[in-house]
């Protein structure tokens, strides 16, 4: 079996990470007018198989200004409710901030609440909304707002959101993606992957429809799984093994390809899916299916990240992982999840892949959870990093480190 597509999408999305990174990087050099052509490029670094396409900078998110608002401002926005351990059931909450996220932007109340708006504005499939008075944005603060809200919900990652003057912005839902035939950056809005153009999206009530089925879908899975006893990590173990059992992963290609893979291709066909699309087959590709795990915890406002690496793989008891790995130049992806003090590799991929192979031999078998709760350590029996960097970050130039994940997570 063919696995290319499934590792290019993996090295494809972290050589954009890299991308993103270093370019935001140039920028806030140049707005100190300290020049950037000294810079390392993504060549410098060690390399992946794919190559995504050339990318316009990140924002310049130097220029935002950063105020203190008044302590219970920041308390009420910082915290979240928690229906699961409050009610004894879970509800979903549409404005849910990522806990990570927020800490990283916790100075600037003004973007969280900018980006609540726009998750609501999103949940509810309203056409326009209004950023005004002491909610209107710049637009480097709109951008910081906007990625806040894409980290925190699949709904906001499915959308376009465009400018219309200082105050009103209108959104485009499950927008199609297009090569820019003409070889020129698209310029449809902030939120357009750089290097391709708008063409359509759906009506707000086809939306509603399917942010509904998503939202149905986390509810039950959590509501199925959890209790109000379990604590975080109970949490993040529980819905790891169900989303595991209960999905299907999208390997690719059923037979071997002699085909070159199209990395402009293979990078479209990524951005014109959404975690949401599992409602049409219960299949996921693998990057969809690690952010999709990411978004839960999120909901359960439980701390989940998830980074990216360059490394080798050590062989472990399973063919297909084997197979899928073979290649030195494989990039790979996997969450980390913090409770308190303590972090902990949580391999969702590597799980998923190890029960398709034991299912083969044994239709009903469960999960081990083999790679969940690793220490950096224990990472190292299966995946050796030389190189890691986290997928998201609001501020590149200040953004969260990659936690040290000391022990085992004891079961």
């Amino acid at each position: 079996m063919d696995y290319s597509g499934f590792i290019n999408e993996f090295n494809g999305i972290l050589k954009k990470s890299i991308t993103l990174l270093l370019g935001a990087v140039c920028v806030l050099s140049l707005t100190t007018s300290v020049a950037c052509t000294n810079a390392k490029k993504v060549e410098d670094y060690p390399e992946s198989e794919i190559e995504t396409p050339a990318e316009n900078e990140d924002p310049e998110v130097s220029e935002v200004e950063i105020r203190d608002d008044s302590e219970d401002d920041l308390t009420e926005l910082l915290s979240e409710f928690d229906s699961l351990k409050e009610r004894g059931s879970y509800t979903y909450n549409p404005v849910i901030v990522h806990p990570v996220y927020k800490q990283e932007i916790k100075n600037n109340p003004k973007i969280i609440r900018a980006a609540k708006i726009i998750l609501q504005a999103v949940y509810d499939c309203e056409t326009e909304f209004t950023l005004s008075g002491e909610d209107e944005c710049s637009q480097d603060e709109f951008n910081l707002a906007n990625n806040l809200a894409q980290f925190s919900s699949p709904m906001s990652s499915a959308v376009t959101i465009e400018r219309i003057d200082e105050e009103n912005y209108s959104i485009i839902y499950f927008p199609t993606y297009v090569s820019d035939n003409d070889g020129n950056s698209a310029d449809a809005g902030v939120s357009n992957p750089y290097g391709y153009k708008i063409e359509g999206g759906v009506s707000p009530e086809e939306a509603a429809k399917r942010f509904a089925e998503y939202e149905d879908y986390v509810t039950e899975i959590i509501n199925r799984n959890l209790t109000d006893k379990d604590d975080s990590m109970q949490r993040a173990a529980k819905i790891y093994k169900a989303l595991i059992e209960d999905l299907e992963l999208d390997y690719g290609d059923e037979e071997d390809s002699t085909e070159e893979v199209d990395p402009a291709a293979n990078y479209l066909m990524t951005i014109n899916t959404t975690s949401i699309d599992i409602f049409n087959s219960k299949k996921l590709t693998p990057t969809r299916f690690v952010e999709l795990y990411q978004y839960i915890m999120v909901q359960l406002n439980v701390d989940c990240i998830v980074i990216g690496a360059n490394g080798q793989y050590q062989e472990q008891p399973f063919e297909t992982l084997n197979s899928m790995l073979s290649n030195p130049q494989a990039g790979w992806l996997w969450p980390i999840i913090t409770v308190g003090e303590n972090s902990y590799n949580c391999d969702i991929m590597m799980d998923k892949v190890a029960l398709d192979d034991q299912r083969k031999s044994f239709e009903e078998y469960e999960s081990d959870l083999l790679y969940f709760g690793m220490s950096d350590k224990k990472r190292e029996e299966s995946y050796i990093s030389s190189f890691k960097i986290p997928l998201q970050s609001l501020n590149p130039m200040k953004q969260q480190g990659i936690p040290e994940c000391k022990e085992d997570y004891k079961q």
